[in-house]
């Protein structure tokens, strides 16, 4: 899996990915339109996470679970992520808190080729092995975002390789801020208008900082 953007922005015919923390900042039918040579990460490569595990599911249904799953429609536009971790139980999911269009479904990993954020990408925001949520935009069904951590079946953790080419093992335990909002409530405006922090330090402690190259922050793996 690739070091995720911040958004989707999409529709039938033209999918982009964009994020100016990550090297890969725009992603059209994974050309990677604009993507920067390493030189870009300031943070050092050796304090930069750019690939990780991801479990995928069978795709029959009977193997979802918080590893292999993503909770759909899931407002991580305007809430924290504390609100999508609140819907995971132990290795699944709260049954009170699905309804009908909040359902888990086994996007991640099955359709590699395919360029959509919730197929292909991981961000640094949840720790490893929590819970994955992706919302679409209710006024712009185009725009969609999500939260959606490494995920493995190591006890503990996930493999991730760092710019480097170094891998190295993250703890479920690392540290992060779950009541960090990422992006603003106001009006839509347009699809930048949303966009927030995504420069400077990250909002999601030193989990987030792994995940951004030129964030000032030379954190190591923890």
């Amino acid at each position: 899996m690739i070091i995720a953007p911040n958004f989707y922005w999409g529709s039938s015919d033209y999918y982009s990915s964009r994020n100016p923390r990550t090297l890969f900042p725009e992603c059209y039918l994974l050309r990677f339109n604009n993507s920067r040579n390493f030189s870009a990460a300031s943070d050092g490569l050796s304090n930069t996470v750019i690939l990780s595990e991801r479990c995928t599911s069978l795709g029959t249904g009977q193997d979802l679970n918080v590893r292999t799953a993503i909770i759909s429609e899931v407002n991580v536009w305007t809430e924290p992520p504390s609100f999508c971790f609140s819907h995971k139980s132990g290795n699944t999911f709260r049954t009170d808190m699905l309804s009908d269009s909040v359902q888990p479904w086994s996007g991640q990993g099955r359709y590699f080729g395919y360029e959509k954020f919730n197929c292909v990408y991981f961000n640094t925001i949840l720790p490893p092995n929590s819970i994955s949520c992706d919302f679409g935009y209710a006024r712009d069904p185009g725009v969609y975002t999500g939260i959606l951590p490494p995920t493995s079946y190591h006890t503990g953790g996930a493999n991730m390789t760092l710019g480097d080419g170094a891998v190295q093992f993250v703890s479920d335990t690392v540290q992060t801020d779950m009541e960090a909002v990422r992006l603003d409530s106001g009006g839509r405006g347009n699809v930048w208008g949303y966009e927030k922090n995504v420069s400077g330090r990250s909002p999601y402690g030193p989990w987030g900082a792994l995940g951004s190259i030129n964030g000032g922050e030379s954190v190591t793996v923890l």
